[in-house]
Formats: C-alpha cells, structure tokens, sequence
C-alpha cells in the first residue's frame, strides 16, 4: 500500500479516537451537572384546604399557625434574685427597771455602781441556817427560803455564808483583799465599794451545811450543786459570775454567789445562757 495512504488511514483512526473520547467526556460532564429529580407527594400526603371532605380520616386540618417555641431566656437575660438580707440581731428587750437602786433588778458592776449611801429600807433576817444572823431584802428573804426547802426535800443542805453587807463593810473587805493578795487579784472579787451586789440586799454567798469548799469554787464538784443550777432560778435566783466569764463581769468564777431578780427575769436570764451584763447589753467599760 502506498504510504500515502497509510499516513491517511491512520490519520483517520486517531481522529475518530480523539472524536469517541471527547463525546464521552461530554456525557460525563452532562451527567455530572444535571439537577436531581424532584419528588412528588402523593396525594394520602397533600393536605388539603381546611373543611375538604376528601382528606384522610387521620390528618388534622387545622386553621391555627404552627406553634413557635417559647424564647429560651439566656443567663443574661434572667432576673437577678436578690439575695435575703439578714436581718440584725435583735437585743433583748429591757423590760424591768435596772438603773433604780431599789429596783431588784438593778444591775450592779464597776461601771455601774451604787450611791455608797444607799441601805435597802426592807432588810430581815433570813431564817437559814448562817454563822450569824444575815440579812436580805424581804422578797429576796422569802424567796431564799422557799428554795431552802426545796432543797432539804431533794437532800441538798446549805447554809449561808453571807448576805447583805453595807459600803463601809465593802470598803474594809476591800483593803483587806487588796493589803494581802494585791491590788490585781482585789479587782476581780466581789468586794468593790459601792459597785458590789452585796450592797443592795440581794446577793447571797451560799456553802454547804458542813462548811466545806466555803467561798471555795470546789463547791461546783458537788453533785448536789447541780440541783443549785438546775433550780435556783425557778425562785428567782441566778449563778451571778459563771465560769468563763470574768472578762464580761469582771469578777472571777464565784460559783457561791447567787444574785435574785424575780423569777421571771430569772428565768430568761437561765435559759439564755448570758450574764446580766450580756443579757442588758451593759458591759463593764474598759478602765
């Protein structure tokens, strides 16, 4: 064959390879780019006007908007609740006369003294059991005695120690704390001129019947003492210089001394644990 004509034919060939691959690209690219078929609902999945009496039994027409879901309320959004504002603590409140010198709640310290003058009009004897006749103001008396018995009835036996003392006894006792024992260890017993409990009739020194622990605090390691706070109050009475306590009374732990108010402030002073100067809200002022 002339090569003339080979060089044709194969000319042809290729071309028509050429003409076979370009087609199929097209297609594929044709195909590539053609939209995806869009589908049809049928008709149990129309749903028709409302009121159309060909809708299926199982579909609910109704003429009333989608409901939109409530507006989630963001932290920010939220309203601050203010936080409870503690209310300040309440004092008690003072409802008995504790300035009156004759008042048997009159509240007795250093910073809160006595005229030096002043005697109770009403002192007696007390009919207990004492060393020596000593004396209280007639309600305070009376309701000492009531306790006294009390007491003998749950086998608790005391005695008297001492009661009313006048300002120049106090003044003796006094000098003569402060002349043995020094002027530091004096402030702190219950011997003040004038500012001592004593003085107003109202204050007893109690000891048991024997004599022991007198004006001792080894009186507290008795059983029997225990019945002293347990029922003291109950006529009146009160533990006046509790342990623990010096720093507010100035006055060390005197477990004997027992100061009378009334029952009824008694028994408020008892149950709220407080001295009197914790429960009236007058503290010894600093020197």
């Amino acid at each position: 064959m002339d090569n003339k004509y080979k060089w044709k034919l194969w000319t042809v060939l290729i071309l028509s390879i050429l003409i076979l691959l370009g087609l199929g690209y097209l297609h594929y690219l044709r195909k590539g780019t053609q939209p995806a078929a869009v589908v049809t609902p049928t008709p149990a999945e129309t749903l028709a006007p409302s009121g159309c009496p060909t809708c299926p039994a199982d579909i609910v027409i109704t003429d009333e908007p989608a409901s939109t879901p409530e507006a989630t309320q963001t932290p920010a959004q939220e309203t601050a609740t203010p936080e409870p504002t503690q209310e300040p603590t309440k004092e008690p409140e003072i409802t008995v006369d504790i300035d009156s010198d004759d008042s048997i709640n009159r509240l007795i310290n250093i910073s809160y003294p006595v005229d030096p003058s002043y005697v109770p009009k009403d002192l007696r004897v007390v009919n207990i059991p004492s060393s020596e006749s000593e004396y209280l103001r007639e309600e305070a008396a009376n309701a000492l005695e009531q306790m006294y018995k009390a007491a003998v009835d749950n086998q608790v036996y005391l005695r008297i120690v001492d009661g009313y003392r006048s300002y120049s006894e106090q003044l003796a006792l006094y000098n003569y704390y402060e002349r043995i024992h020094g002027k530091a260890y004096t402030e702190y017993v219950d011997d003040h001129p004038a500012a001592s409990e004593h003085q107003l009739g109202l204050a007893v020194d109690l000891g048991w019947y024997n004599g022991n622990c007198q004006l001792n605090p080894c009186i507290a390691t008795y059983p029997q003492y225990q019945w002293l706070l347990d029922n003291s109050y109950k006529y009146g009475w009160i533990a006046r210089y509790p342990d623990k306590k010096s720093d507010v009374t100035h006055i060390t732990y005197s477990p004997w001394h027992f100061r009378y108010v009334g029952s009824e402030e008694a028994a408020k002073i008892h149950d709220s644990g407080l001295t009197m100067e914790e429960f009236y809200n007058r503290p010894v002022k600093a020197n």
